[in-house]
Parts: C-alpha cells; structure tokens; sequence
C-alpha cells in the first residue's frame, strides 16, 4: 500500500514537473516574442523621432519662407504706391513697346535668314545648270 501512495505521489510529481516544464517552454518562447516586440518598439521610437525632427526643420523652413513671402508682399505693395498711375502707364507701354519691337527684330531676322537661303539657292542652281 505504502508502495502505491509513493507511486501514485511519484506520477502526481511527474506530472507537475512535466506541466512546469511545457509552462516554462511557453514562457521562453512568450519571452522571446516580447524582446523582439521591445526591439522593433525601439526602432519605431527612434524613427519617430527622426521624423518629428524632419518635421519640425521643415515646419521653422516653411514659417521662414511665409515670413520672406510677406516681406515680399509688403515690398510689391509699396512700390505699387510709390508709382503715380501716369507713371505706371508709362511703364506698361514701354513695356509694350519693347516687347513689339523685339518682335519685328525677330521677323526682321527671321526674313533676312530665309532670303539667304533662297538667294544660296539661287546661285547653287545657277551654278549646277552652268555645268
């Protein structure tokens, strides 16, 4: 009877040391899953970090860009009251002028080119029908 208890207590034992053991295995493997969860937490953070850095060198970039393009602004805005409306026309047809008279010279040159290629093509007929 001893003999059965102690066997029966020995089987219980084996049982718990294999359920500790199948336990144990789990945790390892929880443990493992967890350590790889930290590491790539770690690197999220860190990547977090560089682009919030990214973010906020682009953000003081971008006020300064705001900040020139209103000093611009103000710049075109008194030089538009600093002209008379007189002057201001003046301007303009200059302008028109200018741009008209470009013009002209462009077609003038346009013509004198196209001239000279009908006139090198003339003497190099003449001389092709003299041969």
């Amino acid at each position: 009877m001893a003999d059965g208890k102690l066997d029966y207590i020995a089987e219980k034992l084996d049982n718990v040391a294999e359920k500790v053991s199948e336990m144990n295995t789990k945790l390892e493997v929880h443990i493992a899953n967890f350590t790889t969860h930290v590491e790539q937490e770690d690197e999220h953070r860190d990547e977090l970090h560089r682009n919030t850095e990214v973010l906020k060198t682009n953000t003081d970039s971008l006020k300064d860009h705001m900040a020139r393009t209103d000093l611009l602004e103000e710049y075109v805005k008194k030089i538009d009251e600093r002209f008379t409306p007189v002057e201001m026309e003046s301007m303009r047809k200059k302008a028109v002028t200018d741009w008209w008279k470009g013009r002209i010279v462009f077609l003038g040159k346009l013509g004198g080119a196209i001239g000279a290629l009908g006139a090198i093509a003339g003497i190099l007929k003449w001389l092709l029908s003299s041969l």
